[in-house]
């Protein structure tokens, strides 16, 4: 779901309810990433957030952080766009969390800090020109 699709039209956006995984914030998987490069880590480490949700509760989230309204969030099946079924894995934290002693932050707080780069951003190309 993108921000401008929501923001710029009035009609429902529709997002699937049956695909669930664990969101991150991009900035935990480069910690994460650099965590286990730096301690030369071996193995598999599922880098994901702490919480499982559907897409569609997902996005209605977003809406709601963004300052969109999630009534505007339509729930919607895969199998009626897609011709083959996905799987829904919940991933643990647990092993990624106890090694680096760094545990990625929730969606909610993902969602803010998403917030305060894009107000950063905004702040740093205007002091630029």
């Amino acid at each position: 779901m993108g921000a401008k699709k929501l923001g710029s039209q009035t009609t429902p956006v529709e997002v699937f309810k049956d695909w669930s995984n664990n969101p991150i914030h991009n900035s935990d998987v480069a910690n994460c990433i650099r965590l286990l490069l730096e301690d030369e880590h071996r193995g598999i480490y599922h880098v994901v957030g702490p919480e499982f949700i559907n897409r569609y509760s997902w996005a209605r989230q977003i809406a709601a952080v963004f300052g969109y309204d999630p009534n505007r969030i339509s729930p919607s099946e895969s199998g009626d766009a897609l011709p083959a079924d996905r799987p829904n894995a919940s991933l643990s934290t647990k092993k990624i969390t106890s090694t680096l002693n760094y545990c990625p932050v929730g969606i909610h707080d993902g969602l803010y800090r998403m917030i305060s780069e894009r107000q950063y951003k905004c702040e740093f190309s205007s002091s630029q020109s």
